[in-house]
């Protein structure tokens, strides 16, 4: 393929990032309100993630939500740039699949995954990791260059339809992913 094939290829239309970005920003809204509105119980999960010292919990355990309400906001209010806002999108998930990932590795899997939103709360799994994994490759992806056309109201109508297609996806895998243990149990009942 010629080199100008080969840039064209990389090349994004802007509906795709557009509705990256507004899902990835639903996400972060539904899961600081569910943590913000038990902020008690998400403490407690950030306690039994023990990764941070007993004098930290509080502050992270009220910092993490109102820094994914900040994340959502950078994502909807900047759309065609927000360069901030994937920045911290891909920093806070990468800091909580950390900590998902150190917990499975320490094998402490009694741990709710603290994630919020509108599925149960799951237990530590690698599913969880795969979910974010994921999340993150489309993050990424909203870096690539993005044509420079107008944006029609068809384009507006994809975006809307896109990005809550992508949540629906990341709420069914979640509350997938929550159910499996209660899955497994019932199974062994039988």
């Amino acid at each position: 393929l010629s080199i100008r094939r080969q840039r064209q290829m990389c090349i994004r239309d802007r509906t795709f990032i557009y509705a990256i970005k507004l899902a990835i920003a639903l996400v972060f809204i539904v899961g600081a309100i569910q943590k913000l509105k038990d902020i008690d119980t998400f403490q407690a999960t950030v306690e039994a993630y023990d990764l941070l010292p007993q004098f930290l919990v509080t502050g992270f355990s009220i910092t993490l939500p109102l820094v994914e309400l900040v994340t959502a906001c950078l994502l909807l209010f900047d759309l065609s740039q927000g360069l901030y806002g994937l920045i911290l999108a891909i920093l806070v998930l990468s800091i909580t699949t950390t900590g998902i990932i150190t917990n499975l590795l320490r094998g402490n899997l009694d741990v709710s995954c603290g994630c919020g939103g509108l599925e149960d709360e799951a237990p530590l799994s690698w599913g969880l990791v795969g979910r974010n994994l994921i999340i993150l490759v489309m993050l990424l992806a909203c870096f690539s260059p993005s044509d420079l056309r107008p944006l029609a109201l068809f384009d507006t109508l994809t975006i809307i339809g896109g990005s809550l297609s992508v949540y629906f996806l990341y709420t069914i895998t979640s509350q997938l992913i929550a159910n499996h243990p209660k899955l497994i149990k019932l199974r062994e009942s039988l």
